[in-house]
């Protein structure tokens, strides 16, 4: 609010995204993210805080729920097998700077479609090792553009 206030800050667009009538920036998700913010139940949100979050994804990732999604991006019809489906526009997991995809911008113009195919522990690290050396995971798949439909 101060640099706002001095005027001294930038501004610059952000792309949005829009599910039926609500608006998103950062990101939409289906599937495994919405088991685990169902499972931490709010008491143990009250009493716990993140840890109910933490507690609630170890429970849902033994037993991820597996989904098929048909995707529309720009047109192109995709089936694709997975426990996440998101349409980010930003792919931070909020952790030490890593990501679940590549080249994800939040004012290129584009969304981008990640879907995750799996997550055992094993995975986990192996996808971080790979995202701390600069590639995509192996267990998730990536597309973008400008017009997106799921279902």
């Amino acid at each position: 609010a101060a640099l706002v206030a001095s005027g001294e800050y930038d501004l610059r667009p952000v792309d949005m995204g829009r599910w039926g009538d609500d608006w998103f920036i950062v990101r939409l998700t289906i599937g495994l993210e919405v088991s685990i913010v169902e499972g931490a139940k709010p008491e143990r949100r009250e009493r716990l805080g993140w840890l109910a979050y933490a507690m609630a994804g170890l429970r849902t990732l033994a037993d991820p729920p597996i989904a098929n999604y048909a995707i529309e991006v720009d047109g192109e019809v995709i089936e694709a097998e997975g426990i996440a489906c998101i349409i980010a526009n930003t792919a931070s997991v909020g952790v030490m700077e890593l990501s679940l995809a590549e080249g994800v911008d939040t004012s290129d113009g584009m969304l981008d479609v990640i879907v995750i195919q799996r997550a055992d522990i094993l995975e986990m690290v192996v996808s971080a090792a790979e995202v701390v050396a600069g590639k995509e995971a192996r267990s998730v798949s990536h597309w973008r553009g400008t017009s997106i439909r799921v279902a």
